[in-house]
């Protein structure tokens, strides 16, 4: 691109901060929101049914020992041997359940599945959100076959919207990537076919720590 190019390019984004279009439908309230039930009374159980309804596996744990033994029953049914966990304390937790487990990107394309927390999940769509600061890129969460996620129930928040305010911030800025997971990964966009990973695990589980 030439430095004429460069400079025209620049000159109109310039105009365009400071000649700002008039809204074309002024009347619109943006800032009500579009649910008109706002109350959700158990938020715990509102995300289970909706996560189950998107393809999700729930589990609540009411303890760290009902957690290790329920991840013991879940890995050893799929016979899972090569799990990815880069977290220090999912890693100490994997190390008292006497698992193996790597830390290492290059090993995702011949992992079974991922071992990750989370920052937050959300009720109203059974979302699950993750953070680039917790999970360093976006890859552990794509990559293998199946993605397990342990969280809390103080994690939990009614919408998406929720999730900003409570943002942790680091140096005064947010993460650079949020990925937002609604269900396994799926598609239809051949023939209209469901074909399930298609763009991330086939299998994902959440696992409720109260």
């Amino acid at each position: 691109m030439s430095d004429l190019s460069k400079k025209n390019i620049l000159a109109r984004l310039q105009n365009a901060l400071q000649n700002k279009t008039a809204k074309p439908f002024p009347t619109i309230q943006n800032s009500k929101d579009i649910f008109e039930n706002q109350t959700i009374e158990h938020l715990d159980i509102c995300f289970a049914e909706q996560f189950a309804a998107v393809g999700g596996q729930f589990f609540y744990c009411e303890n760290s020992q009902e957690l290790a033994a329920q991840l013991m029953q879940l890995f050893n049914l799929k016979q899972w041997k090569k799990i990815a966990c880069w977290e220090p304390f999912l890693q100490d937790f994997l190390h008292q359940l006497a698992f193996n487990f790597n830390n290492d990107a290059a090993t995702l394309l011949t992992t079974d599945v991922a071992l990750t927390s989370c920052r937050a999940l959300v009720a109203r769509t059974g979302s699950i959100i993750i953070d680039s600061w917790q999970s360093k890129g976006r890859g552990i969460s794509i990559v293998p076959p199946a993605h397990i996620v342990v969280a809390r129930v103080g994690q939990i928040v009614a919408n998406l919207s929720d999730i900003l305010p409570q943002a942790a911030l680091q140096n005064n800025q947010l993460p650079s990537v949020w990925s937002i997971i609604t269900g396994a990964s799926r598609t239809a966009d051949i023939e209209k076919t469901l074909v399930m990973g298609a763009h991330g695990p086939k299998e994902i589980y959440v696992f409720l720590l109260e």
